[in-house]
């Protein structure tokens, strides 16, 4: 399977969805970074958005990869995949994180509309997944413009289950890890705190004692998104 997080709106998530939520659950998925920003992040395979071509043999030779463009590429990467037509078609889903704000709404539809009218994407292969949400939140409350729009046009799915606001994402940032191994790291740090023979010591055990501690209601959260997301897919094409 090959995914692409994007969306024409920056800070909905998308790096968090490919890093954390999709390439671990992907056999053997390949990262690849679409990003002018940041060229060496966390050793992803890294293209820019005008250099599609070669981004494209990448997808025609591998069978999973996980592809995260960002909000600074996201217009050459839709504008020259037009160009190459029927490129879309070797990404088999397009996922869209959204969060709450009104205009990462807007742009998301813009999204999905050029994804239609402009690439000749079918609205089968396209997920826009709700980020950043407390779990007070009545999702069909403060996605109520995007929700309105899925139920009246048809264009696109959501996915019922949020991925909602944690902590350990930002946290990760620092540390250079994926959640995964957050989650598979067995290192006492709880007692690592109480040995630690300097404060740089006991500050960073203290720092991953929280991560751990954030990472297992994160994961199942995740967990449970992605299986609600594989379940909604034509597993045929797949």
């Amino acid at each position: 399977m090959r995914v692409a997080t994007l969306n024409y709106s920056g800070n909905t998530g998308k790096s968090t969805f490919a890093r954390h939520l999709l390439a671990p659950r992907i056999p053997n998925a390949r990262l690849i970074a679409v990003e002018t920003i940041n060229a060496d992040a966390n050793g992803d395979e890294q293209y820019r958005g005008k250099a599609f071509d070669r981004l494209s043999e990448t997808l025609l030779e591998t069978d999973a990869a996980v592809i995260d463009v960002g909000a600074s590429n996201v217009e050459d990467f839709l504008t020259l995949m037009r160009r190459f037509d029927g490129s879309h078609e070797d990404i088999d889903l397009f996922v869209l994180p959204v969060v709450s704000a009104l205009k990462q709404q807007k742009d998301t539809i813009e999204t999905v509309e050029f994804l239609l009218s402009e690439l000749g994407v079918d609205a089968g292969r396209i997920r826009v997944i709700f980020n950043r949400v407390e779990e007070t939140d009545e999702v069909d409350v403060i996605f109520s413009g995007l929700k309105q729009y899925e139920n009246d046009e048809q264009k696109f799915k959501s996915i019922s289950i949020p991925v909602f606001a944690n902590d350990v994402y930002e946290r990760l940032k620092s540390i250079d890890k994926s959640l995964v191994e957050i989650i598979e790291d067995t290192t006492d740090y709880r007692a690592q705190v109480r040995t630690a023979k300097s404060n740089g010591e006991k500050e960073r055990a203290i720092r991953m004692t929280t991560l751990k501690r954030l990472a297992p209601t994160a994961q199942a959260n995740l967990d449970a998104v992605f299986k609600e997301l594989m379940e909604s897919i034509d597993v045929r094409r797949a």
